[in-house]
């Protein structure tokens, strides 16, 4: 499991394209005004068009509201993430996806922190709970809700950390 924290840098300049995740719309910046929250989640595969594929499918969606692939680069990293061209998360609380491109997962580099995923709670409308159900993974808990959500428990050195935020 990998937690990055984003945010946008006021102090740099507009970026050419819309921000990812919808971190520059007007809402997503009144709700981070609040504090930080949960907004969104990234899965990762090893063959990102088939993924995308299979969860629009399932999800009654089209492909291209989950995103396009496109190719990113920071430093000697290099992967793949589906993007949408306004920038906005995909509906329903769909997560995004990552291909790393076989190289190893960066996590690998990082120094261990104590901190470990328990939960995380997805709630969503019913299509997009099916869509997810492959994932088969104990601490991803799926829940029917008409507005999509998500909640983790962290266990870190100084105790259980709960992060909430609604991902509309």
């Amino acid at each position: 499991m990998y937690l990055e924290v984003l945010a946008s840098d006021p102090a740099q300049p507009a970026p050419r394209r819309p921000r990812l995740f919808g971190l520059g719309d007007e809402e997503c910046r009144r709700r981070l005004e609040a504090g930080p929250c949960l907004l969104h989640w990234v899965v990762r595969t090893r063959d990102l068009p088939a993924a995308l594929a299979a969860l629009a499918g399932a999800a009654g969606e089209p492909t291209a509201a989950l995103g396009i692939a496109a190719p990113m680069q920071r430093g000697d990293l290099r992967w793949t993430l589906a993007i949408r061209a306004d920038g906005a998360r995909p509906p329903h609380g769909l997560p995004s996806v990552i291909d790393w491109g076989g190289a190893p997962h960066p996590c690998v580099r990082l120094p261990d922190r104590g901190v470990l995923l328990e939960r995380l709670d997805v709630e969503a409308p019913t299509a997009t709970s099916s869509a997810l159900a492959p994932l088969r993974d104990p601490r991803v808990v799926f829940t029917k809700r008409e507005h999509p959500a998500l909640a983790a428990r962290l266990r870190s050195p100084s105790g259980v950390v709960l992060i909430r935020g609604d991902s509309r």
